[in-house]
């Protein structure tokens, strides 16, 4: 699937399903927005590496969509 220049907004992006997810979608040239509720050392780290790894951008934003 070519996703080249699309963005991709993954919740829970810092999780380890999350963290496939957002690999997954890099690997085919998305942009990536990691999305999460409570760590934001580890969504920073993991949008880090995804843009060195596959030359993408990749940053994290904090956003809780729980429904409490």
């Amino acid at each position: 699937m070519d996703m080249n220049g699309a963005v991709a907004l993954v919740t829970g992006g810092n999780g380890g399903l999350g963290q496939r997810i957002c690999h997954a979608l890099a690997q085919e040239g998305a942009h990536v927005a990691v999305m999460y509720a409570r760590n934001r050392d580890q969504a920073e780290s993991v949008a880090g590496e995804l843009t060195s790894r596959y030359q993408i951008n990749a940053h994290a934003f904090g956003c809780d969509i729980t429904d409490n």
